[in-house]
């Protein structure tokens, strides 16, 4: 994994031990950066997961992924 993805993981998991300044910095690259975006949104989800506060109903729509990654496999 990534040090963006350790220090974003262990910032939403409440286990950042960094300075403000550099949480700071952590959210301002999420802004910027669309991976640390889809990132932020699992690792909420997980952790959410993780804790059982799921809402009822979650809107879980992976069908444009799964396309992509369907179009990026050889084909045979």
């Amino acid at each position: 994994m990534s040090q963006k993805f350790e220090n974003l993981s262990a910032l939403v998991d409440g286990e950042d031990a960094a300075s403000s300044t550099s949480r700071i910095h952590i959210l301002d690259a999420v802004k910027d950066d669309v991976d640390l975006q889809l990132k932020w949104k699992s690792y909420h989800l997980i952790r959410d997961g993780l804790r059982q506060e799921l809402p009822a109903n979650i809107h879980f729509d992976i069908a444009d992924r799964v396309a992509q990654a369907l179009e990026a496999e050889p084909v045979i």
